[in-house]
């Protein structure tokens, strides 16, 4: 996988019901868009979007694809939220 919505990117992707009441309106505010990257050498640095780097291996459905997007799962995004 090359890379994937992560972070605040995808919870708002899941516009999961009153989210912001828990992550406050940073949610809604960002203009950058945050991909995590599973190698080194895709980890390009483009105007506009934050990248973080991955090399767990993942289990099955951490990752999803929806609407044409690779995504973090909501359990994964969890995760990601409670470590930063």
């Amino acid at each position: 996988m090359k890379e994937y919505l992560s972070y605040m990117s995808a919870a708002a992707f899941w516009n999961i019901p009153y989210i912001e009441a828990v992550l406050g309106p940073e949610i809604a505010e960002t203009d950058s868009v945050d991909f995590t990257v599973s190698e080194r050498s895709t980890r390009s640095h483009k105007k506009g979007r934050i990248i973080h780097f991955c090399e767990l291996a993942l289990p099955a459905g951490a990752v999803v694809s929806r609407n044409g997007k690779m995504v973090a799962s909501p359990e994964l995004l969890f995760l990601q939220l409670d470590a930063n």
